[in-house]
């Protein structure tokens, strides 16, 4: 009989107590690492596939204190990590599954199942130092106080917990060489967490008008507009916004660096939305942007089809084909010849994963329009029925949906569902 999800809806008819923050661990209860893992590999340490990454329960935390979450979050051991959303519907403690494989009284990580707490709880501001130019490259004192004297507060009245990202500083104990800060994050506390993504919009609104905005263009020559903090991580509420200590290989260390201050949930929604004006003003400053990226963005999509076209054709993919499949990628859809790069090295196509979908479950794998995003950033899962889901988490994740044609004349094809920062 499958154990019930623990559930306190009562609680949820009235909004938290004052300055009690919520929040969910997610881990595994065998004690294995479900975050980030590294190799050393020619004296460097260099990322690997966790293929054990899958947390196998879920439960809602309750800090009274900034400190409290501080020290929780310094004690976390790599079998955990966090998210800022809680289950929906009351649930404080549940055992996890995934979506391809549903159990009864038991919890998908997936937006249906979770939400931003109603009341207390915390906002990520993820700074990430290796997409960035090197002039929006910030330390934890330059990026606080761009965002106060964009928004107009005094930094040292705000709540939060900061800390370096999980991938930065890997040293190599013998060598002592180290790889640096790859990036760093802010966990704000908030007085209503449900608030994130309106906050986030309007923050990065207003950092792009400041200037400081930049147009990022991925490797098939899609642009799109970025700041000095993300503003992806509130499209999902089961996202990950901590991870602790990856696993590391012997002759590997962590140097990572957290700090906290004490303060009052910070009231967002004090922080009005853009005016009209502001608003007129921040497209604008995404139309310059955009327009001086607009002929890098053109040679690197050319240099990127001419690639991906040489690679079909090498294996006799017929041109009208290999066309109609880079073409589909425009249009959201990856068919038969569109091959997929496994963390293993090799190499598969659309259509060798459909027609055997058990063979490629939880096969970690690069982004399927951007390879060289790679290493753990996204897996391979299909079900009983044969349905197939490639879930990424570049440009703050997509998910690429793969169904067999019923119909002889149409090829087996994925269908690509992004979930990333809009153009503008």
């Amino acid at each position: 009989m499958n154990a019930p999800l623990t559930s306190l809806a009562a609680d949820l008819m009235a909004p938290p107590t004052s300055h009690q923050i919520r929040l969910s661990r997610l881990y595994n209860e065998s004690g294995v690492s479900v975050g980030k893992a590294y190799d050393l590999i020619e004296g460097k340490p260099v990322k690997r596939a966790n293929v054990s990454a899958f947390a196998s329960h879920c439960r809602v935390e309750v800090f009274d204190s900034v400190k409290a979450l501080s020290d929780m979050i310094a004690s976390l051991p790599g079998s955990s990590h966090l998210c800022a959303g809680v289950p929906v519907g009351g649930i404080t403690e549940a055992k996890m599954t995934t979506k391809a494989k549903p159990r009864p009284g038991h919890l998908t990580r997936t937006k249906d199942r979770f939400e931003l707490p109603r009341g207390p709880g915390i906002f990520l501001l993820d700074h990430d130092t290796q997409d960035a130019p090197e002039h929006l490259r910030f330390d934890q004192d330059k990026l606080h106080e761009t965002l106060a004297a964009v928004l107009g507060l005094d930094w040292h009245d705000i709540g939060f917990v900061w800390y370096t990202s999980s991938s930065s500083y890997i040293r190599v104990e013998e060598s002592g060489f180290s790889h640096g800060l790859r990036g760093h994050h802010t966990l704000l506390v908030v007085q209503d967490a449900s608030d994130f993504s309106r906050f986030l919009e309007v923050v990065a609104r207003r950092l792009i008008i400041a200037g400081f905005g930049y147009a990022h263009i991925t490797a098939d020559g899609r642009m799109s507009v970025r700041t000095v903090v993300d503003r992806t991580v509130a499209n999902d509420p089961s996202c990950a916004i901590f991870s602790a200590v990856p696993d590391l290989a012997p002759g590997l260390v962590a140097d990572s660096s957290m700090n906290y201050n004490e303060a009052p949930p910070l009231d967002t929604r004090s922080i009005p939305d853009l005016t009209l004006a502001e608003q007129h003003a921040y497209n604008s400053a995404c139309d310059a942007l955009l327009a001086v990226a607009a002929s890098n963005a053109e040679r690197i999509k050319a240099s990127h089809r001419a690639e991906r076209m040489a690679s079909m054709l090498a294996k006799g993919v017929p041109i009208e084909q290999a066309t109609a499949a880079y073409n589909g990628i425009g249009v959201q859809r990856l068919q038969s010849p569109w091959e997929i790069l496994l963390d293993s090295g090799a190499v598969v196509t659309v259509a060798e994963i459909l027609a055997a979908p058990a063979k490629y479950h939880n096969a970690p794998c690069g982004d399927p329009i951007e390879p060289e995003y790679r290493s753990g950033v996204a897996r391979v899962y299909s079900d009983k029925e044969g349905s197939v889901l490639i879930s990424s988490f570049a440009h703050g994740g997509r998910v690429t949906v793969g169904q067999q044609s019923t119909c002889s004349k149409n090829p087996p094809r994925l269908i690509l569902m992004t979930c990333h920062c809009c153009q503008r």
